[in-house]
This record gives structure tokens, C-alpha cells and sequence, in this order.
């Protein structure tokens, strides 16, 4: 007992301090940190968006990175030509990536037969290739600008960029999303959610959609991709096709997985220890996709459980600790 509490609090603190640390690090810094830290919020949408594809919905999927993009191309036209506000830019990135999602995911989720892995790999391949093809549309390598300098919002106008103003409010967002899922633990819908990620047939034999819920959950998980996608377009007054890489996914998938996949938490404590490690590696070594590939590799082996899935089985003791869903286990132990 003194071990769990003892790692629950260790956990606790952790997550108090991430939260803690994304929300005064603009007030501390200077512009550059500013910016820096602006960029590690945005993956955290891409890195959550990752965590529920897999987590929930069972598809390891390697194009997020596409449902971002899409969140970020749709940003640009309605602020410049448009001049929509900032909550219609960011619903209609959500909508779009989100009905993208639930395209994609038709197909997906009835490959029972086959691997929807590669699935994902061929169309992100696809995408970017369709993308750079159609440069004229997409601005190619060069990308697309955002012309306006400010975006409405509830009768004020922000700044378009990394300002403060725009930074909290692509966190208050965030925020939401994690203390919502939190609020969620217990509730009847998160259960079936987590019954039909841990045994699919199961769930289908009592009577469930089990396809339904794993094509939801995959459409939330692009529509969440999608908004980071828009935040990252007006933090760059910017978006290229280098956005709908493939290395862009498997750092959402590398962050996930540090952090402890199904996790609440996981996905930003994965950001605030990676993404800072590869930018710093990025000035030194030009093959820090490969870097990256390995490093993942070397996780999904020796450390499937993350940070917080790792900290929750050594407070179990000997009890085993999934390699996703440490938190639901958790609130399933009354921990």
C-alpha cells in the first residue's frame, strides 16, 4: 500500500507539474521559448490523437500526420479569405478532419483479416504524394501564408503567430480535452469504450458495436489531430506539405508511447521529455527521423509502458500493468 501511494503521488506530481509548466512557461520566457513551447502544444493534439487511435480504437496508425494536415490547410484559406472567427476556423478544421477520420476508418475498422497498418502508411505515402503533385493548390514545399494578422475572437481581435494570447488559447483546449477524458474514468461510455479496446470480440458477443465504437473513437482522434493541425497553421502564419509526413506521425507515436499509451497524461509528459531532446539532437545529426525510428523500437520493447504506465505497475507491485490503459487500470484498482 505505502508503494502505490507513494508512486500515485510521484504520478500526480507529475502531471500537476506538466500542466503547471505549460501553462506559466509564456509568462517565463522569452519570444523563442514562446515559440518553442507553442510547437510542443501542437503535438500534443497530434500525439493525443495518436494515443486514442491506438489505445481505442486498436489501429496503429501512421497517418495522424494527415488529418493534421488537413486541419492546417483548411486554416489557412478560412482566416485569410474568409476571415472567420477563431472558434469557426477551429470547428470547421475539427469537422474536416474529423469527417476524414470516419471515412478512413470505415474502411479500416473491417480489414478484421488483414494488417490496417500498412493501410495507414500507403495512404499518409499516397496523400503526400497527391499533395506535392498538386502544388498549385497546396503551395507544394513552399506551402501557403496566412496573409491576416489577427483573428477574431469573442469581439477582440488576437494576433496571429506565437503570441501569448493565442498560445493559452490553443491550451485552454487542450486542457479541456485531458480533464475531460480524466472526468471520463468511471463513466458507462468510457467502460465500453475500454471493453471494446481490450477485447473486441467480447464486447461483440454482449451485444455491441464494436465496429461503431472503434470507428468514433477514430474519428475523434483525427478531428483532435485536426485542430492541432489549425493552431499550427496560425502559430507559422504557414503550412507546407511537410506537414502530412510520415516522420510527423511516428513522433506522435514515439511521444505517446514515452508518456504511457491510454493515458491521460501520457501523450503531453511524452512531449515535454522528447520533443526537446530531438530539436537539440536536430542541430547536430541530419538523420534524426532514423534516430527517432530506433529509439521507438528500442521503447516498444523494453519500456512498452511509458512513463506513467511504468510508475503505475511499480506501485502495483507485482500485479501486471497493461501496456496501454494505465490510468483506466488505475481507477479500476480505486488508484
Amino acid at each position: 500500500m505505502m508503494r502505490r501511494n507513494w508512486t500515485s503521488a510521484l504520478i500526480d506530481a507529475l502531471q500537476t507539474a506538466s500542466l503547471v509548466l505549460l501553462l506559466i512557461a509564456p509568462l517565463l520566457a522569452s519570444d523563442y521559448w514562446r515559440f518553442f513551447f507553442f510547437q510542443m502544444v501542437v503535438m500534443v493534439y497530434l500525439a493525443i490523437g495518436f494515443d486514442l487511435s491506438y489505445s481505442y480504437a486498436r489501429i496503429l496508425s501512421f497517418m495522424h500526420a494527415l488529418f493534421f494536415a488537413i486541419g492546417a490547410y483548411l486554416a489557412v484559406p478560412l482566416v485569410s479569405a474568409a476571415a472567420w472567427s477563431l472558434p469557426a476556423v477551429l470547428v470547421g478544421s475539427l469537422v474536416a478532419a474529423g469527417l476524414a477520420g470516419l471515412l478512413v476508418a470505415a474502411v479500416l475498422v473491417r480489414m478484421e483479416n488483414h494488417n490496417p497498418t500498412i493501410a495507414t502508411v500507403i495512404i499518409s505515402s499516397i496523400a503526400l504524394l497527391a499533395a506535392n503533385a498538386m502544388s498549385g493548390v497546396t503551395g507544394g514545399e513552399d506551402g501557403l501564408l496566412i496573409d491576416a494578422r489577427t483573428i477574431g475572437f469573442m469581439g477582440f481581435q488576437v494576433g496571429i503567430g506565437p503570441t501569448v494570447a493565442l498560445y493559452y488559447l490553443a491550451v485552454l483546449p487542450l486542457v479541456a480535452i485531458m480533464l475531460g477524458r480524466l472526468a471520463l474514468q468511471r463513466a458507462e461510455t468510457w467502460m465500453l469504450v475500454r471493453a471494446v479496446a481490450q477485447n473486441e470480440d467480447r464486447a461483440r458477443q454482449l451485444g455491441f458495436d464494436a465496429r461503431l465504437w472503434r470507428l468514433l473513437m477514430f474519428a475523434a482522434s483525427a478531428a483532435i489531430a485536426g485542430m492541432g493541425g489549425a493552431f499550427y497553421a496560425l502559430m507559422m502564419r504557414h503550412v507546407s506539405t511537410s506537414s502530412l509526413e510520415i516522420g510527423l506521425s511516428i513522433n506522435a507515436i514515439l511521444y505517446a508511447v514515452i508518456g504511457g499509451l491510454g493515458t491521460v497524461f501520457g501523450p503531453l509528459i511524452g512531449v515535454l521529455l522528447i520533443y526537446p531532446i530531438t530539436e537539440v539532437i536536430s542541430l547536430y545529426f541530419v538523420y534524426v527521423p532514423i534516430l527517432v525510428g530506433v529509439v521507438l523500437i528500442i521503447v516498444s520493447l523494453f519500456f512498452a509502458r511509458g512513463v506513467i504506465g511504468t510508475l503505475r505497475g511499480l506501485g502495483a507491485g507485482a500485479a501486471p500493468t497493461p501496456a496501454f490503459g494505465a490510468d483506466e487500470a488505475a481507477a479500476a484498482q480505486g488508484g
